[in-house]
């Protein structure tokens, strides 16, 4: 027993080494695994800073990643903020003039891993969750395999595969999407010993899968990530003659979603009056949402089409979305596995070839997988389905694994090499042949001489690689065939060959998309971020170039803006804006694509919307704007027809329609309404005002309008209407009134 766990913990020491390897930055030189170089090398007024003597600029790793810095990161950081000062995080005032947060999933409020933020400064903790996927990743499918049969040296291999993985990998700095895969294996494994020995601890093991999963703050991959556990579930306990067994576990589904309705209710609300459907556009006109076919070379070659961390990335648009790399040596074994008869597959090796095959289906452009987005069915039809390659990748690891298994159990036994291993091997050479050949025949492809360099340069050390493993096999089975007395050594040396070449394969592509970055980049203090922190009346600011305080960027700095970086943003709102970036009052349907940064100074809802500072970096010629402040190419302008935060419309009428509510948001004049209203206090889910006013009237208070908001006059309960379109409005009488606004999602 001793030696049985010594050797399993050799495995796993041999396991998790590459991985601490990987991120070494962080634990041997204090650095974040989080893009902040691209804050300080990208955006103004960062950029006018010289940052530790660069004169020329502060170089950056990987443009393509920066929305963990403009979403997942603030949004966190908000969040885990107002718990801390005793606060539910329900509210977020400082984008889009005011959303929703809990509600909002990607925040993940009740991650079970967001314990480490109570204990430890948020970077760290960021840092340390960030770190913790792959390991947990590995740790899991390792868990798994070994508990279904698969040898330690496959399982070893083919855990690396998936920690290490295309998917991993892009996704890795987000710490949300892999999240949700991070749990996968550990719900197969309980569902495994559920089938095994029906007790409590797996059945919580499973419930506590699913809660993370579902917590880990993407919904699209969780959604992915449930369908496969549900239906390996219910054919695995079906198979085996369960049933009574599966009615228990859909109990356990049933409180999962009880648990989670804390999260999913909230979410579905705030998508019912989001801009979701119509934000997208046209999908199926989109490069972008299918997994391009041409894109399947980049599981033998990933930077055949270039790499965005090295400028030279000329494939279609984005390479996060299309790469699902496992590793050249885990993908010839698992191409092994899917030539296998099926007479000699497990069910597990069935159950994921299917799950490989039905996810490529819909991953890829063909009819079949474009009937939900011309049906426009809830949900489905937004979400890009170039994202199942979470479940590509995994299950190309776990067939890997099998291959594996069959392989080093053929090679004990003294056979010879498997047909199907040769036939993996010849398609995975010929494959890349067949790449060289391209690049340098004439195809009638009209390609830039540059990029066929690229693909060239990056075809190299794929080639080297399939070169090596087979030499290697061959090396090994020579060896068996001579019939040396010592098999063992054979076997482990051809192991770890095997490890290393995957293992130094995967390490040379993770390292080479992933930023590291000093701590001191992280949202530093600039003079124009210390000028705008000083006024400390609400106001809100606009930039006029999108290298200005990107979207999302208020909100570590708690400055409020009109901009915002989300998916899910209020349509109502969203239409305001459109219409102010067109100039006049127009219901047409404008799809934004997540970000909204209005740029349309001169719109009269500009000023409306309380935009008292407008940060450019050109000089504006503007009556109303104001030069205040320059930092470099950074200039802001004060809006001195801006108004105020909350006012008092005196004559207020009610429109009849919502053309003729956004008709009067564009008729509003500064000098028309009374100013007597003052914020007395404003917190994120809470806003105070004193009403001092001889006529009464609609008291207007410029945040976005949604239910969730409660107000009360003098202490009593009185309506919000939804006001000039999408904000917030209650009745007033005439005289001294205190107003107070509540947000609450229960």
């Amino acid at each position: 027993m001793a030696r049985r766990t010594r050797n399993k913990g050799i495995y796993l020491f041999l396991l998790l080494l590459p991985i601490f390897i990987f991120f070494s930055p962080a634990w041997m030189k204090g650095k974040l695994p989080i893009p902040a170089d691209t804050i300080v090398g990208m955006y103004h007024p960062f950029r006018d800073v010289v940052w530790k003597g660069l004169t020329a600029g502060v170089p950056f790793k990987n443009f393509l990643i920066t929305d963990a810095i403009r979403q997942q990161y603030p949004w966190r950081e908000l969040a885990i903020d107002l718990l801390k000062s005793g606060q539910y995080p329900g509210w977020n005032p400082y984008t889009h003039a005011g959303t929703p947060l809990a509600a909002n999933i990607q925040t993940a409020l009740f991650y079970p891993l967001n314990i480490l933020f109570f204990l430890l400064p948020f970077p760290t903790a960021w840092s340390i969750e960030v770190i913790l996927q792959p390991l947990l990743l590995a740790l899991f499918l390792f868990a798994f395999l070994t508990d279904i049969g698969v040898s330690k040296k496959a399982a070893s291999i083919a855990s690396l595969s998936l920690a290490l993985s295309g998917f991993s990998v892009a996704w890795l700095e987000w710490n949300t999407t892999l999240h949700t895969l991070v749990w996968v294996p550990l719900a197969l494994l309980g569902i495994e010993r559920i089938v095994k020995q029906e007790r409590l601890i797996w059945y919580l093991t499973l419930a506590f899968a699913l809660v993370s999963i579902l917590f880990a703050g993407f919904l699209q991959t969780s959604f992915y990530a449930i369908v496969v556990i549900l239906a390996y579930a219910g054919v695995r306990l079906w198979l085996s003659g369960r049933k009574t067994t599966i009615l228990k576990l859909s109990l356990v589904v049933i409180a999962v979603g009880a648990l989670t309705a804390v999260q999913w209710v909230p979410t579905a609300k705030l998508l019912r009056y989001s801009a979701r459907e119509i934000d997208q556009g046209d999908v199926l006109m989109r490069q972008d949402w299918f997994l391009p076919w041409q894109n399947l070379v980049q599981f033998v070659a990933p930077d055949f089409f270039g790499n965005p961390a090295t400028l030279n990335y000329w494939g279609a648009f984005n390479y996060t979305e299309f790469i699902g790399y496992v590793g050249m040596i885990p993908l010839a074994f698992a191409l092994t596995a899917l030539f296998t008869s099926s007479g000699k597959k497990s069910f597990q090796e069935k159950f994921f070839i299917c799950a490989l095959v039905l996810s490529l289906i819909f991953a890829l452009s063909n009819p079949l997988s474009r009937i939900p987005f011309q049906l426009n069915l809830p949900l489905i039809s937004t979400a890009q389905p170039s994202r199942l390659m979470m479940i590509v990748d995994l299950c190309l690891a776990l067939l890997a694994a099998f291959g594996l298994d069959r392989f080093f159990k053929d090679l004990r036994a003294g056979k010879g090499l498997n047909r199907h291993l040769l036939i993996a091997l010849s398609i995975t050479a010929a494959t890349i042949g067949g790449l060289w050949v391209f690049t340098f025949g004439k195809t009638g492809i009209d390609m830039a001489a540059e990029n066929l360099k690229v693909a060239q340069r990056n075809l190299i050390l794929p080639t080297m690689l399939i070169v090596a493993a087979g030499i290697t096999l061959m090396a090994a089975l020579h060896l068996v065939k001579l019939r040396v007395k010592n098999k063992t050594i054979i076997h482990n040396s051809l192991f770890i060959v095997l490890f290393i070449l995957t293992s130094a394969d995967l390490l040379r592509f993770s390292w080479k998309f992933t930023p590291f970055s000093d701590k001191d980049y992280l949202y530093p203090q600039t003079e124009t971020v210390r000028f705008l922190a000083q006024d400390k009346s609400p106001w809100r600011y606009i930039t006029t170039d999108a290298r200005i305080f990107p979207p999302n960027f208020s909100i570590p700095y708690r400055f409020q803006t009109l901009e915002g970086y989300d998916p899910i943003y209020i349509r109502r709102f969203g239409q305001l804006i459109a219409s102010s970036q067109k100039g006049e009052p127009t219901l047409e349907p404008t799809p934004f694509h997540r970000i909204i940064r209005p740029d349309n100074y001169a719109s009269p809802i500009v000023d409306l919307l309380n935009v008292k500072y407008v940060v450019s970096l050109t000089d504006l010629l503007h009556p109303k704007l104001e030069k205040v402040f320059q930092e470099g190419e950074t200039r802001v302008y004060k809006n001195n027809q801006a108004f105020p935060r909350a006012f008092l419309i005196p004559n207020y009428v009610v429109p009849n329609s919502e053309r003729q509510s956004l008709e009067q948001a564009f008729s509003m004049k500064k000098e028309d309404v009374n100013q007597s209203a003052s914020i007395m206090e404003y917190r994120e889910n809470e806003v105070g005002i004193l009403v001092d006013s001889q006529t009464g009237g609609m008291l207007v208070l410029s945040d976005t309008y949604y239910p969730g908001w409660t107000a009360t006059l003098d202490g009593t309960g009185i309506e919000i209407h939804q006001v000039l379109y999408s904000l917030r409005g209650t009745m007033v009488p005439s005289g001294r009134h205190e107003i107070l606004y509540r947000y609450s999602e229960l």
